[in-house]
């Protein structure tokens, strides 16, 4: 498992998608699902998704963390058998081949993602 990338949820999609570009942030996929816009950009030597639709009464911008791993199905089976939460079952994403998410202790959001 190695670290895949840091997504935020922005009020002002345009206005933050312009601002990681400007700072040297490449556009690698941007698409739109149900009601909410996503990018993915690379820079810096990291990996960020924006996702449109954030509220002001939800606090920090940070949504997971997501970690990329090879066999998402054997790497879910198995974490599930040791007692992970998982929100769901893997589904097949637009984004990547399959995704799941989880919490940890505290309910922060973290991701398994496949490519």
């Amino acid at each position: 498992m190695k670290f895949h990338h840091l997504a935020i949820k922005v009020f002002d999609f345009p206005g933050m998608l312009g601002f990681y570009q400007n700072l040297g942030f490449k556009l690698r996929k941007k698409f739109s699902k149900d009601e909410e816009q996503y990018a993915f950009l690379e820079g810096l030597g990291v990996r960020l998704e924006l996702i449109s639709g954030r509220e002001e009464e939800e606090g920090s911008g940070f949504d997971h963390l997501s970690f990329q791993v090879k066999n998402l199905q054997a790497v879910y089976q198995e974490q599930k058998a040791r007692g992970l939460i998982f929100l769901s079952e893997p589904q097949q994403g637009t984004c990547c081949k399959w995704f799941v998410f989880f919490i940890d202790p505290e309910e922060n959001k973290l991701e398994l993602y496949e490519d």
